[in-house]
């Protein structure tokens, strides 16, 4: 849970952690179907790999990568 969230609080660390792991399965797929769309799209044009990135929260952006590791981070950025 530390690595969710390091807030010394443990109610708010816990549920935190729950959403994030009730979350992870369907982001993961979720960012893994965008990918194949735009892995399809980069081999019918000019073969660069587009860059894939998602807002976070806080109004930064992760790699989608990064996300499908800390969907958390993402759960209040407008987009989602």
């Amino acid at each position: 849970s530390s690595d969710v969230l390091r807030e010394y609080r443990e109610y708010e660390r816990s549920m935190t952690t729950l959403v994030d792991a009730a979350v992870k399965p369907r982001v993961a797929r979720y960012v893994a179907g965008i990918r194949t769309r735009l892995d399809a799209a980069r081999l019918a044009g000019d073969g660069r790999r587009v860059p894939f990135h998602i807002m976070k929260s806080n109004g930064g952006v992760l790699s989608a990568e990064e996300v499908v590791h800390q969907p958390i981070s993402t759960v209040l950025s407008g987009p989602a």
